[in-house]
């Protein structure tokens, strides 16, 4: 996509968007003037596109240090009348509710709506969690788009809707959506022209207990999105079946009911309202149908709903999902689950297609393991790590964070003896260390994720006086989410320069004494530098500065020189692959060798090598 299709103001044509960029398409539709947020996938695209194009929109599009301070940024902007929009992915809104949980209160001015991008199988993420839950302990409207078109019209909707009822709403949206692509019709832009303005009167958003003003508003909620053109039902005539679902669902729904059929057997309810529920409609639906199937994706929440508002009925359906045991609530739904079902319900046989397997694993799907990139700064701090510990009389504890630098959890490093979630590094190190535990404490965490939530847990090391080592790996880059700028980059969202923070003079300034800063791709002066920091008695900070592989390369035109394994030296002990488990180093059959295809030239295997058997060309 030609970013100029973000911004370009066509009625009625069709671009062929992915789901965020539709998304980002509806912020600018919608005339939204601030936007902030901190990268997290499945909804990294969303802000980086309207990033590309400030220019052309005139929108203030920023990377917060965490979820917490862009809800806020959000929040301000909307309480001087402006239209303003924030994302996050699941885990992200754990950072945020503490802002949520009052701005829901208090309510808003200018339109104020905020994506939650759900990431069911966890495919991005360390753990599943349904937003829509989050979204009704809030009591704020939420709204689940069913494709990529709708993402972008909801989104206009929901700025609206925000407006109308004086409160922030919520999107949910979830990886498939997210991440697929389809051609969507574009509508006019409404220009962003509000000038900021406050009340006459001070503190006329005052976080007081108002819960019971709250109830009393959300009773006309229900009033106002009667007639949401997002909840739709197909009833067909005779049909004892019915199905309920929301969001990404219902297209393996569709999917599913084709390919049984069934189009005539069975009615069908979409729901776009996600809080408050559609009680009337579901009702309605309810009584008209012998069996109900419930789709959706995570928990059984609308489900859960649906079985409560059944007691009221006279004649109650029978009732299939997940609570019934008929669907697993972990995990993606999907064509051929749904389809199981369905065909159970019906009595009908069938055979869903399947990849052939071999030993229990589809043949068609490479095992491999996640592993860092080729010529990763973070292979030479990972190795230096484990070297050190290697030579402690005592055992070692690390603790391991998010993005990039928590590959260090999986197999093939086998780091980690925690991996929680942002900053936790740190928390949990300080916590390793109130307990006494005299062993070398590490706690390794990247830029980003430091600045995100680290700061507070290393000022509490420093208060505290924890003993414990803190290794921040600086590439200068968010880089797993697809390198959006960090306060160590230089750069704004749009590319515009800013100051670069200077890292260790912030760690010097949170108290701590004793700072480090090496190159990791000198993996003995990475060793020396860990080795001096864990004996120093209080808290510790190794800085490890190093270029992330993908953005150097983007830089070379051209390789500049060549690595080979000599095979009259090699011996094959493995250590290079093993310890380093770098993505070009390969073993064969009879012996090892360099894909230089992918290799980043950055040298690291030839500090690790006992025999002197990676060369590098020319030499």
């Amino acid at each position: 996509m030609s970013y100029k299709e973000l911004t370009a103001d066509s009625t009625g044509d069709e671009v062929f968007f992915l789901g965020n960029e539709a998304i980002a398409r509806g912020v600018i539709e919608a005339g939204v003037q601030v936007v902030a947020a901190y990268p997290g996938t499945p909804s990294s695209e969303i802000v980086a596109s309207l990033a590309r194009v400030t220019k052309e929109t005139g929108q203030h599009v920023e990377w917060s240090t965490n979820e917490k301070v862009a809800f806020e940024c959000a929040t301000g902007a909307s309480f001087l009348g402006c239209r303003a929009f924030t994302a996050m992915k699941n885990v992200g809104l754990n950072v945020a509710m503490d802002t949520l949980m009052v701005v829901n209160i208090i309510g808003i001015e200018g339109g104020f709506v905020f994506l939650v991008a759900d990431d069911p199988n966890c495919w991005s993420t360390q753990n599943e969690q349904d937003g829509r839950l989050l979204a009704y302990v809030a009591e704020i409207p939420c709204l689940e788009p069913s494709s990529v078109q709708e993402a972008k019209d909801m989104t206009i909707y929901a700025y609206d809707l925000s407006e109308k009822l004086g409160r922030v709403v919520m999107l949910r949206t979830v990886t498939r959506l997210n991440h697929s692509r389809a051609f969507v019709r574009r509508g006019s832009l409404r220009k962003n022209e509000t000038i900021p303005h406050y009340h006459s009167q001070k503190s006329s958003f005052p976080a007081l207990p108002q819960h019971r003003m709250l109830h009393k508003e959300r009773s006309r909620w229900k009033e106002v999105l009667s007639d949401c053109p997002f909840n739709s039902l197909e009833l067909k005539t005779g049909a004892r079946v019915g199905i309920i679902t929301a969001g990404n669902a219902i297209n393996y729904v569709r999917e599913a009911v084709s390919l049984l059929k069934l189009e005539t057997d069975i009615s069908l309810l979409k729901i776009g309202v996600i809080n408050p529920l559609p009680d009337d409609l579901i009702k309605s639906f309810l009584a008209k149908h012998e069996t109900v199937l419930v789709f959706e994706e995570i928990e059984p929440y609308i489900e859960n709903s649906v079985k409560t508002l059944s007691c009221d009925l006279t004649s109650k359906p029978q009732l299939i999902g997940k609570l019934s045991g008929d669907l697993e609530v972990p995990g993606e739904l999907t064509t051929e689950k749904i389809l199981k079902v369905i065909a159970k319900v019906f009595d009908l046989s069938v055979d869903t297609p399947s990849a052939p397997l071999i030993n229990g694993k589809n043949e068609l799907l490479l095992n491999r393991d996640p592993v860092l990139c080729a010529g990763c700064p973070h292979m030479g701090t990972f190795y230096a790590i484990r070297k050190v510990l290697k030579k402690e009389k005592v055992r070692g504890l690390v603790s391991g964070d998010i993005g990039c630098s928590g590959l260090g959890l999986f197999p093939n490093y086998n780091l980690y003896d925690s991996h929680l979630c942002m900053g936790a590094s740190i928390g949990i190190g300080n916590g390793y260390a109130a307990t006494g535990y005299r062993g070398p404490i590490i706690c390794v965490l990247g830029d980003s994720t430091f600045f995100h939530s680290g700061i507070p847990a290393l000022v509490d090391a420093v208060i505290n006086k924890h003993k414990i080592t803190v290794i921040i790996l600086d590439n200068a880059i968010i880089a797993m989410t697809g390198h959006q700028t960090s306060p160590c980059t230089g750069l704004t969202a749009s590319g515009e320069q800013t100051k670069k923070l200077d890292l260790a003079g912030l760690v010097k300034a949170c108290g701590v004494d004793h700072v480090t800063i090496v190159n990791p791709f000198q993996v003995d002066s990475m060793a020396a530098a860990i080795k001096k920091a864990i004996s120093y008695e209080g808290p510790s900070v190794v800085i490890a500065e190093g270029e992330c592989a993908i953005m150097a390369g983007r830089k070379r035109a051209t390789r500049r020189e060549n690595w080979y394994i000599d095979g009259e030296r090699c011996n094959s002990c493995g250590i290079c692959v093993n310890l380093l488990c770098c993505p070009a180093l390969i073993k064969g059959e009879h012996s090892y060798f360099i894909d230089l295809a992918n290799c980043a030239a950055c040298g690291i295997c030839a500090q690790v090598c006992k025999r002197n058997a990676i060369k590098k060309e020319g030499v």
